[in-house]
């Protein structure tokens, strides 16, 4: 059965979860593409009316969006005609938040929850039991946990799940039975399976509450100068210029086994006046060769790199303007959730002894199926933009311009958006904040 297209001609709509039945009505919810971002996509078959078909009613404006860029939604539970819940996440300029919204009956609304991450899936008992679940960034462990929240009538609540101990892991799928006496959730813990069950045979299961993760302030974003002017054209050789390339990796020291590799990063790491050579590696932890001063390098201990095995693109620079340089990397899928489009750098890390190196990375957000590692390049950009137009890695607040490369047009397995050919930029407060 054919459904309405929101947005421009052409534009992505795709539908992540469906629900309902005869007697309450069916409703549809995903996502948009849209010039600002995505977008909410809420398609309702109204089973009251003599001959329904569906209709868009986020397409009239029905529907609150409030992600600065992105607001998508992932999850619906159908109650009855009058009690809808819709579940997704929003990017609020910082970092991605939980959306939920509720249909009354008449109007969407939306009902704030704290912390931050993304919901995938939720499950109204009744009008005071509502349980949602998903996944959120833990800065402290620098890994992705489980999230699972709890509407009580008034307020949401985070409560306490199960996460694996080192790996990453996030909740997908969520039941509950009538009497809401039994919960179960199911997701994955790195590559391997995850399923969660909480019971209470004496009435609705009730988990302890923690403490949601803190939500970075939206930096402001610093002025902008006035555009560069283009260097002058290059005036073709009158003569042929030969020229003769030669490997001198080995002499050099930084020869090893063919390995994939979509950048390098080369800078004054160890802050010794001699460039170091960074070495991104596709499946495999990088490299960091550190200048011998003598023409050649030795390989340093890279132990703190091993827990990222997907980096696409490296860049050096002050991004927190602390006098030490900073490596920023573009992530690859197997770091990413699928419903994420780009996330906020995690914590940078000081590393290399006396705080001389930090390390941020992002992750972009791609399917793990079979749109994932199809040699997609996430090249990243760095600049200062002074009021006399672009420099490379200046005194007044970096910038980062990420560039996202789609596979594929096919959204992910577990409903996500796919990942979509579009620059992002990032600009630094000067406490090294993103915007």
């Amino acid at each position: 059965m054919a459904g309405p297209n929101d947005g421009d001609l052409g534009a992505d709509n795709s539908l992540t979860a469906i629900g309902g039945t005869q007697a309450t009505g069916l409703w549809a919810v995903g996502w948009r593409e849209s010039p600002s971002g995505l977008q909410p996509l809420v398609l309702r078959y109204d089973t009251t009316r003599p001959s329904p078909t569906w209709v868009s009613v986020s397409g009239a404006g029905g529907v609150p969006a409030p992600g600065v860029i992105d607001t998508v939604l992932t999850g619906i539970d159908v109650r009855s005609a009058s009690d809808v819940w819709a579940v997704g996440y929003y990017f609020d300029g910082s970092t991605n938040r939980p959306l939920a919204l509720h249909w009354d009956g008449s109007t969407w609304s939306n009902s704030p929850i704290p912390g931050t991450g993304l919901l995938r899936k939720v499950r109204a008992v009744g009008p005071g039991n509502v349980w949602a679940a998903g996944t959120y960034y833990n800065a402290g462990v620098q890994s992705y946990q489980t999230l699972v929240v709890h509407f009580d009538g008034t307020a949401w609540t985070t409560v306490v799940s199960a996460d694996a101990p080192t790996a990453d892991s996030e909740v997908i799928g969520l039941a509950a039975d009538p009497a809401g006496s039994m919960l179960t959730a199911v997701g994955r813990q790195g590559p391997r399976p995850l399923v969660e069950q909480a019971s209470c045979p004496t009435g609705p299961v009730s988990l302890p509450a923690r403490a949601a993760a803190p939500v970075p302030p939206v930096a402001a974003a610093p002025g902008v100068g006035p555009a560069p002017k283009p260097p002058p054209a290059t005036p073709p050789a009158t003569t042929p210029i030969p020229v003769t390339i030669t490997d001198q990796a080995a002499a050099a020291g930084i020869s090893g086994p063919p390995d994939w590799t979509f950048s390098a990063a080369v800078a004054d790491l160890n802050g010794d006046g001699w460039p170091d050579i960074f070495l991104a590696r596709h499946w495999h932890p990088a490299n960091l060769w550190l200048n011998n001063q003598n023409g050649t390098f030795s390989a340093a201990d890279t132990a703190f790199f091993s827990s990222i095995t997907d980096r696409h693109d490296c860049q050096a620079a002050d991004f927190n303007q602390d006098g030490l340089p900073d490596l920023f990397c573009s992530v690859g899928a197997d770091r990413g959730t699928g419903g994420r489009g780009l996330d906020r750098p995690h914590t940078a890390v000081p590393v290399l002894g006396e705080g001389r190196l930090n390390v941020c990375a992002v992750a972009i957000g791609a399917d793990r199926g079979a749109a994932a590692g199809r040699g997609a390049r996430h090249p990243v950009q760095v600049a200062d933009r002074r009021a006399r137009g672009w420099a490379w890695a200046g005194s007044r607040g970096t910038e980062l311009a990420v560039r996202r490369f789609g596979h594929d047009r096919r959204t992910g397995s577990d409903g996500s958006p796919p990942a979509r050919r579009r620059w992002k930029l990032w600009i630094t407060s000067r406490t090294g904040a993103f915007v």
